[in-house]
């Protein structure tokens, strides 16, 4: 059995880990939605008919990539699976669990709720790239 601080030291090792996925699965998502954008103005067009060729394929790498990060992101971020208890005889010879089913509904909770929170954060990492991206080519201009 694992002590409470090694637990502690997985858990902040395992957040530690998923910050960095966060951040580049972000990037990566801002990098697919912007090249399948720009390939996208170019439809239609026989001259860019090469150029949007190639802007659709690392589009589709960069959200491949995108998609994986996340994944990678979702796992880290999970928490740890309750510990399964041994049925434990009761006084009248049925079993009992000794874990309760509100555990389960409790953790599945917990997994809801961080999955949607590392998708908010990756979009909203996204946005930000998006932002500084549109500020840094507005000051160059100036």
């Amino acid at each position: 059995m694992m002590n409470s601080q090694t637990k502690t030291f997985w858990t902040s090792l395992r957040f530690s880990m998923a910050i960095p996925v966060v951040i580049t699965g972000a990037y990566a998502l801002n990098r697919w939605f912007f090249l399948g954008l720009n390939a996208s103005k170019r439809i239609g067009l026989p001259q860019y008919e090469s150029a949007m060729r190639g802007l659709q394929n690392e589009s589709r790498h960069w959200g491949l990539a995108a998609i994986l990060l996340e994944c990678v992101a979702v796992i880290l971020l999970l928490p740890p699976i309750p510990g399964q208890r041994i049925s434990q005889p009761a006084t009248e010879g049925v079993l009992v669990h000794s874990l309760d089913h509100h555990a389960w509904v409790e953790y599945l909770g917990r997994c809801v709720l961080r999955v949607a929170l590392c998708c908010a954060v990756t979009i909203a990492l996204a946005l930000v790239y998006a932002f500084l991206a549109s500020a840094g080519d507005s000051l160059i201009a100036v």
